[in-house]
């Protein structure tokens, strides 16, 4: 299996459309970190877990997944990925509006990856 964050947008807010009502971050200062991951299966398949992502602010806490309504699509599916076949999708956390932020990757049984991302 191949896993590879591809890219990440910082946004402070996601516009509704409609005009009826934005995402906005839960807690004032806060932004959203919209992250676009690709699996790629080998022969035996792979799974999609979203736990196995975590996202450190400054290197002391843990930041919560965000739930949006308008943000960048598709969003990654949890599930069983098919032998020889590629899932792309954002994963997409709630963060401090400033400072180092740190992307882990640890799937059971596995070394971690990790990435580092500076926001504006």
């Amino acid at each position: 299996m191949e896993v590879t964050p591809a890219s990440a947008i910082i946004a402070a807010r996601y516009g509704d459309p409609g005009g009826a009502a934005d995402d906005v971050p839960a807690r004032s200062g806060d932004v959203f970190l919209a992250v676009a991951i690709t699996y790629r299966a080998a022969g035996t398949g792979a799974s999609i877990r979203l736990g196995d992502w975590k996202v450190t602010a400054e290197g002391l806490s843990a930041c919560a997944l965000a739930r949006v309504r308008h943000g960048p699509r598709p969003t990654l599916q949890p599930g069983a990925l098919a032998p020889g076949t590629t899932a792309t999708g954002w994963v997409i956390w709630e963060v401090p509006g400033s400072g180092r932020l740190t992307l882990s990757y640890a799937p059971a049984g596995s070394e971690v990856a990790r990435f580092v991302i500076r926001p504006r």
